[in-house]
């Protein structure tokens, strides 16, 4: 990946000194990584994804090969069982299953549970369906960029304990294939290398699920999951499926396409408040031309789906779950003298900003289809942005700063979980606002930034609007604290986010 923070200290020519490399744990497991024994042979726990208003997916792993008894159930007592039936771990799926369940109701929280034929029980998971059309408010919890070993998983335990929300969605980099050798935080003895086999995948898929604070969230709340590039290396279609074969395995994912599972790209509705469409930017970006000589992102097939789904929906709210920054990050204005990276326009053209065209594309295709209150979920970047989604945001002619007008939607992009960012690079905190300020001038349409901290962030919908803000832990140490940044509110119709500066608690 081509960190931005990177990139704008080799733009401004500042150089630090990197401090050594912290000593790896000389335990073969570091703190906080253990198997959930007390439920064997169910050791890494349970999870649910992929809702729907009458379905849910439900998964466990079990270190037994046979048959399993699932249970759903309205209490956790399950008392009262309203769905069950069998299902079975073998050594084909890494013993690894998962259940469709359906002929569930709307809006309502379910418990379950694997049994095996022993009589053991797994941990109690708890599920929630989608809405129906009654609907007026969820939140949701998005995340991107969680590192084991860069940190402690103190967000994923937040989320699972806080009641207010209702479902996560995580937009890629669930796991990581690579260790940063600057986020030695929590290491195995000996060190991870990089996986390249199927079984490596799933070895590391097992490593991440060692970290009690992951069950837990996987436990206490459904998943919407999307891969990024560090979550697989399908560099083809053909070949090299491991890590993308690991991740259905040990993700709570309904295949969209059992004919073509590199299609990951699908749609949930909130009823009639909102939809979220989960792209896919990473696997197909630059392998087909949309036009001649005109790169594609999300590749024909995924921008026909995405567009005709946008242009049929009649929801309020049209949510987009997206790996990679979508809004513009401008670097023009930086002297070329100073050699900053890319290519002199954009900061990093590896996302959206390298193709350009296809971007505008879509922003025209918003304009003349004559769809409103997009707001797009990204991930990717382990920092914290607000941007308005302007198609020219230097011109002050068709987008005006001040006002927001001239604004095709509105992007959110969640900082990491635990994955490095500029405080990781050993860059003095002193200097980062310094960073920001050049960013946030360099790009008119970035209405706030965070280059240092860590957390996820809370999307509250209603019908009058929809609300982001940040949480941020610390990761360097086992914590419940928790800080917040003030709100960022788009109002229904606006396009943009509004100007007015709204306390911390305003929407809490």
């Amino acid at each position: 990946m081509l960190y931005s923070y990177r990139l704008l200290a080799a733009a401004l020519l500042m150089v630090w000194s990197v401090c050594a490399t912290a000593q790896t744990h000389s335990r073969t497991l570091p703190d906080r990584m253990y198997a959930d024994s007390a439920y064997a042979p169910f050791l890494f726990g349970v999870a649910s994804g992929d809702p729907a208003q009458t379905r849910v997916i439900i998964w466990t792993r079990a270190e037994v090969a046979g048959p399993l008894r699932w249970q759903v159930a309205q209490d956790s007592a399950f008392t009262h069982i309203l769905r069950s039936g069998m299902t079975y771990c073998t050594a084909a799926r890494d013993y690894t299953t998962q259940v469709d369940v359906d002929g569930l109701l709307p809006t309502h929280h379910y418990y379950y549970r694997f049994t095996t034929a022993s009589g053991q029980n797994s941990q109690t998971g708890r599920a929630l369906t989608l809405p129906d059309n009654s609907v007026r408010h969820f939140r949701l919890a998005l995340v991107s960029c969680s590192g084991a070993w860069s940190g402690y998983f103190n967000a994923y335990r937040r989320i699972a304990q806080r009641d207010d929300i209702d479902y996560l969605v995580h937009v890629g980099d669930y796991i990581y294939d690579d260790v940063d050798p600057d986020e030695h935080v929590r290491m195995p003895d000996p060190e991870p290398q990089n996986p390249s086999t199927l079984a490596e995948w799933r070895d590391r898929h097992l490593y991440y699920l060692l970290d009690p604070d992951l069950r837990q969230a996987r436990q206490n709340k459904t998943w919407i999951a999307e891969w990024d590039n560090h979550d697989n290396h399908y560099s083809n279609f053909e070949h090299n499926a491991d890590g993308l074969t690991a991740f259905y395995e040990y993700l709570p994912i309904r295949m969209p396409d059992t004919t073509h599972p590199e299609y990951i790209f699908r749609r949930f509705q909130f009823g009639a408040l909102a939809d979220l469409h989960m792209i896919d930017m990473y696997l197909f970006r630059g392998r087909e031309d949309f036009a001649a000589g005109k790169k594609s992102i999300l590749g024909n097939v995924q921008d026909a789906w995405f567009k005709h789904s946008l242009a049929q929906s009649t929801t309020t709210w049209h949510l987009l779950g997206n790996q990679e920054m979508l809004g513009s990050w401008l670097s023009k204005g930086i002297p070329s003298s100073m050699h900053p990276p890319g290519d002199g326009t954009y900061f990093n053209p590896q996302d959206w900003d390298g193709y350009a065209d296809d971007r505008l594309r879509f922003y025209q295709y918003l304009d003349t289809a004559h769809i409103h209150n997009l707001v797009t979920l990204t991930g990717d970047l382990h920092m914290s942005f607000i941007i308005d989604l302007a198609p020219d945001p230097r011109d002050r002619k068709t987008y005006k700063r001040c006002t927001g007008r001239g604004s095709v939607g509105v992007e959110v992009l969640t900082p990491s979980i635990t994955a490095g960012n500029m405080d990781e690079e050993h860059i003095p905190r002193a200097f980062i606002p310094l960073f920001q300020r050049i960013s946030l001038d360099l790009n008119p349409h970035h209405r706030w930034v965070q280059f240092w901290k860590h957390g996820y962030t809370i999307i509250d919908v209603t019908p009058e609007r929809c609300v982001a803000q940040f949480c941020y832990l610390d990761i360097l140490h086992y914590s419940d604290r928790e800080t917040y940044s003030r709100p960022f509110v788009v109002r229904t119709g606006a396009d943009h986010w509004d100007r007015k500066k709204y306390k911390k608690r305003d929407f809490r």
